[in-house]
C-alpha cells in the first residue's frame, strides 16, 4: 500500500512538473486598441498577429499573417503562441475610418515573457492638393515636389519625392491623408501640417528651391494649391 501511494505521489509531481514546463513554452502577446486622441478604447478593430518571413531580420521586413481576432468592448485581443528561438512575432491594428497611427509591437526570441501593450489608431485628416505651375520657365525645366507629415510609405519625419516631372505639365492632383497630432501634454506622434520643398531643375542643375506648408483640419477636409 505504501508502495502505491508513494508511486501515485511520484506520478502526480512528474505530471505537475511537465504542466509547468509546458506552459513555460508559450508566450501570451495581448493589444488593446486605442484612439490616438483620447486613449479611449476601440471595439471591433481588427488585430493581425504577424511573424517576419526572415527568421532573424529586423521589424518592418517581409513577414507573414499567422492569426487574428476582434478587439472586444475594451479594445483587447490576446494571442497565445509557443516560443521559438530567433522569431519574432507582433500585432498590427486595423480598422474601416481609421490609420495606424503607432504601428505595432512585438515579441522576439525565446526567453520573453508575456506582454500587454497598447495600439493606437487614429482617424483621418484629409489634404486635397493641387500642384500649379504659376511662373514662366524654359520647357526642358523639371520640377520635383518632396513632402513630408502625410501617410505614405516612408517615415512622417523624413522628406520623400512626390513627383518629378516637366514644369509644362497640367495641374497635378493628390488626394492626401495623415495622422493628426495628439493634444499638448502626449508623447508626439502625427502633424499638423503636411510640409513641401519644391526644387526646379534646369540641366540637372537646381535653380531655385522653396518650401511650403498647409495646415490641416483636424479630421476633416482640406483643400490647397501648391504654386510653383
Amino acid at each position: 500500500m505504501k508502495k502505491i501511494a508513494t508511486t501515485l505521489f511520484l506520478c502526480t509531481l512528474l505530471s505537475s512538473c511537465n504542466k509547468e514546463s509546458a506552459e513555460g513554452d508559450y508566450i501570451t502577446i495581448t493589444g488593446f486598441v486605442r484612439d490616438f486622441q483620447d486613449d479611449s478604447p476601440i471595439q471591433g478593430a481588427k488585430i493581425y498577429s504577424k511573424k517576419l518571413t526572415l527568421p532573424g531580420g529586423p521589424p518592418g521586413g517581409p513577414s507573414l499573417i499567422v492569426d487574428s481576432a476582434l478587439s472586444d468592448a475594451y479594445g483587447k485581443a490576446s494571442f497565445r503562441y509557443r516560443k521559438s528561438v530567433g522569431e519574432y512575432r507582433f500585432l498590427i491594428p486595423e480598422k474601416s475610418g481609421y490609420l495606424n497611427a503607432i504601428s505595432s509591437f512585438g515579441i522576439n526570441g525565446y526567453n520573453e515573457k508575456d506582454r500587454t501593450d497598447s495600439l493606437f489608431l487614429s482617424k483621418p485628416s484629409y489634404l486635397n492638393l493641387t500642384v500649379h505651375n504659376s511662373a514662366t520657365y524654359l520647357p526642358s525645366d523639371i520640377v520635383e515636389i518632396k513632402i513630408k507629415g502625410d501617410y505614405g510609405i516612408s517615415a512622417p519625419d523624413i522628406y520623400r519625392t512626390l513627383f518629378r516631372d516637366s514644369v509644362n505639365r497640367p495641374d497635378k492632383f493628390f488626394y492626401l491623408q495623415a495622422v493628426y497630432s495628439r493634444p499638448a501634454g502626449y508623447t508626439q506622434f502625427g502633424t499638423t501640417h503636411i510640409y513641401f520643398i519644391i526644387e526646379i531643375s534646369r540641366n540637372n542643375n537646381p535653380i531655385a528651391t522653396r518650401q511650403d506648408s498647409a495646415e490641416l483640419i483636424k479630421f476633416g477636409t482640406k483643400n490647397f494649391t501648391l504654386n510653383y
